[in-house]
């Protein structure tokens, strides 16, 4: 049967700066000193658990490969890690886990020095419940940078401190498992402050947002079994100019907002959830300021927007929702999708979407269009060196494995271990190929395949 291996995988990744040397660098345990990690020293191995002393400053250059070797690693940092990277030569890090402890130098928003990733490309290999990106009452700025198949892609736990941390997220993408979409873009608990802009997300479980939250000009598609977005006891919530598709459960919930709490929602799509907003009516947790206007509700279902029941029967705050597109013309159908107090008397809440557009709203104040997230700048250089998928079969592989390159012309094929050993070097005239792996011993190694406008890399398994 045939597999067909995506860039996505890691595997298909590491060697993308390979050097002439193929070098390797081991991590140590205890990191005391400054150090620089280079494109000429990678791929940098982590062996064990790490840490990075308080004082010390790891920089990253571009084209370095960082990979854990166990699952579940972690690279502790007491000090500063800077990893910034370049549009055509991306840093990438492998399965493993950064911790910033309270020890560690995080990011200063007013210099922009100090801890901070930019051009990187996470893997998380799909482990429940790691983290990539761990902080501890840091702030960090995170640009340019690729997350896939994570759990908690940038975790910020504040609890027990009255510091405020900022989390500045731009033009990024996190992209989490189809099949089953689990796990938090961000989770941001306490004095987070939260900043997510440009920003392209899809097949993640959900979004846990701090006391402060701005999310811009981003894309959210088929969110699943951890939630949508949601803020308990927030302060400010700003939604501007955002995608937010296809949701298992519930885009927005709003039900336990902070009293002090101004809430903005303006210029978004919510298209296609079993509920697209969930909101608080009557005096319990009743925001301070409250604006939900010139938003599309596409394709809802009945009761698709939903205020809770309150503990006052027969009584009803009304809630302003004027001045939205609701996608259809007609009264009737829109008061479907909506529940609130005509529909039950113990809900506090009485939806008013009188005036409502006529036309969606495809445009944003600021410039641009909802949704249209500015990403063409992450991991260029991923894109040309793996733009041709090829097919690979049988894999696990024994004796041969067949390559298929789609009707372009391969012209060499190289197997390299995981440390950029080369062991088979094969020059070829042909659309498709087959090369011998009797004399491999089992393992993973990864197959570059280089023809005619194109290099791809994917990962293969060696079974005799």
């Amino acid at each position: 049967m045939k597999s067909f291996y995506k860039h996505y995988s890691l595997f298909a990744l590491i060697l993308l700066t390979v050097t002439a040397t193929y070098s390797q660098t081991t991590v140590s345990s205890i990191i005391s000193s400054n150090q620089t990690w280079t494109a000429s020293g990678s791929p940098y191995l982590v062996n064990a658990n790490a840490l990075v002393e308080a004082g010390v400053k790891i920089t990253v250059e571009p084209g370095v490969v960082i990979k854990a070797t166990v699952d579940r690693l972690k690279l502790i940092v007491d000090g500063t890690f800077e990893a910034i990277g370049k549009k055509d030569s991306v840093i990438f890090i492998d399965n493993l886990t950064i911790e910033f402890t309270e020890k560690s130098v995080g990011y200063n928003v007013s210099a922009g020095t100090g801890s901070q990733f930019q051009y990187v490309m996470f893997d998380g290999h799909s482990a429940g419940g790691t983290k990539t990106i761990d902080l501890k009452t840091k702030s960090m700025f995170v640009k340019n940078c690729k997350f896939v198949d994570g759990y908690y892609y940038i975790y910020s736990y504040t609890s027990g401190t009255k510091d405020t941390v900022d989390v500045i997220i731009e033009n990024s993408v996190f992209k989490g498992t189809q099949s089953y979409p689990q796990g938090y873009m961000v989770y941001a608990s306490g004095n987070t402050r939260l900043s997510i802009t440009d920003c392209y997300a899809e097949n993640i479980g959900g979004i846990t947002v701090g006391k402060w939250t701005t999310i811009k000009k981003s894309t959210f598609k088929n969110f699943g079994y951890s939630g949508g977005i949601r803020q308990t006891s927030g302060l400010n919530l700003v939604l501007e100019c955002n995608l937010f598709q296809n949701f298992r459960y519930t885009i927005l919930d709003l039900t336990y907002p902070g009293n002090d709490a101004n809430i903005e929602v303006r210029e978004n799509t919510f298209d296609s959830s079993e509920v697209l907003l969930k909101l608080r009516g009557g005096l319990l947790y009743k925001p301070k300021t409250l604006v939900i206007e010139n938003n599309n509700f596409l394709r809802f279902k009945t009761n698709s927007v939903q205020v809770s029941v309150g503990p006052n029967p027969g009584k009803s705050d009304t809630l302003d929702l004027t001045s939205n597109y609701w996608g259809t013309s007609t009264k009737a159908d829109i008061e479907l999708g909506i529940k609130d107090f005509t529909d039950d008397i113990t809900i506090e809440g009485y939806v008013d979407f009188s005036g409502y557009l006529t036309a969606p709203i495809k445009t944003c104040t600021g410039g641009g269009t909802i949704g249209g997230a500015d990403t063409s700048g992450i991991n260029t250089g991923i894109a040309k060196i793996v733009d041709h998928a090829l097919t690979l079969y049988p894999n696990p592989a024994d004796g041969m494995v067949q390559i298929e390159a789609d009707g372009k012309i391969i012209h060499n094929i190289k197997i390299l271990d995981l440390q950029g050993k080369m062991h088979i070097n094969e020059a070829v005239s042909a659309t498709n190929s087959s090369v011998d792996l009797s004399l491999l011993v089992e393992g993973i190694y990864v197959i570059e395949v280089s023809g005619d406008g194109f290099t791809s890399r994917n990962k293969l398994i060696v079974k005799h």
